[in-house]
């Protein structure tokens, strides 16, 4: 068994519950003695490897950051148990370990090694928000938000616990961090629940779409919406931005979309307000959650 953890390197089931010493299932595992959390390990995966039955969970890796929906599959979520050991990351100073997923379990061309390690994670946040569950129903649901640490690039299992200490000594302390530590959002009454649902199937929808997936989803959109000469950019030497557009009578304003990028600090200082394009033009930014992670609030 290894007794080191490489980043990016891949890692068997048996491997991760034996040298870490938690359980052998579950998407979070905990390693307890004398009552003390010694360690916790997050397993999550990409949209579309399992069908909504198996996974209905959207966890998603962003700039840096993963965006992990707690344990239970269906019916309304709590913060108890495994689910509040993430939480209490902080109060109780335990490293959590991070692995993703990269081949189902039913891909034989994939050997046993289909765990890649991501590093150690900082709890950040956790906020309620809304998703469908595997029995198809709209329900309550944890999300947190966790901060990757892809260094130090090994992490010898034994010492674990001191780098952490490290790195949490080290880390920037983020302005309004303990007030965004939780996030309460009120859910839909029941009116709004069967809208709640078809907008929630439609999100889960556009999150399993790839990148190239999504720009033409936004060009399609922009070209019902009026716009004109609607245009996907290249992947590179695009200044930052993935699809431009002409606007028309009707809509002034021409638009240019950034969404999904790798936006960060520095970076916006170039959309520190309206997009500027060219001198003169303006768009809008879209990014999803994380994305604005080391931004002034």
């Amino acid at each position: 068994m290894p007794e080191s953890l490489a980043v990016g390197e891949l890692y068997s089931n048996e491997e991760i519950y034996t040298s870490l010493e938690v359980s052998n299932a579950g998407g979070i595992r905990t390693c307890v003695r004398g009552g003390r959390v010694e360690r916790a390990v997050v397993m999550t995966s990409v949209q579309g490897l399992h069908g909504s039955g198996e996974n209905p969970y959207h966890d998603r890796l962003e700039n840096g950051i993963l965006i992990y929906t707690a344990a239970g599959k269906v019916g309304e979520q709590s913060l108890s148990g495994q689910n509040q050991r993430l939480a209490e990351q902080a109060g109780l100073n335990f490293p959590i370990h991070g692995f993703v997923l990269i081949a189902s379990r039913r891909d034989r061309a994939v050997g046993p090694k289909r765990w890649r390690y991501l590093g150690l994670l900082q709890h950040s946040r956790h906020y309620a928000d809304n998703q469908i569950g595997a029995d198809g129903k709209l329900r309550r649901v944890w999300l947190f938000e966790f901060r990757l640490y892809a260094e130090p690039q090994a992490v010898p299992i034994a010492l674990d616990r001191a780098i952490w200490d490290e790195i949490r000594r080290n880390a920037p302390v983020e302005a309004g961090a303990e007030a965004d530590a939780e996030v309460v959002v009120a859910g839909p009454d029941a009116e709004g629940a069967v809208v709640a649902g078809e907008v929630e199937g439609v999100r889960s929808r556009l999150l399993a779409l790839e990148p190239r997936g999504f720009e033409l989803f936004v060009r399609d959109l922009l070209v019902k919406s009026g716009f004109e000469d609607v245009a996907v950019t290249r992947y590179s030497s695009d200044g930052g931005i993935d699809i431009n557009a002409r606007g028309t009578p009707a809509i002034p304003q021409p638009a240019a979309v950034v969404y999904r990028k790798a936006i960060e600090g520095a970076g916006l200082r170039f959309w520190d307000g309206p997009v500027g394009i060219e001198g003169n033009r303006r768009g809008v930014v879209w990014v999803e959650s994380g994305a604005m992670e080391g931004f002034g609030r």
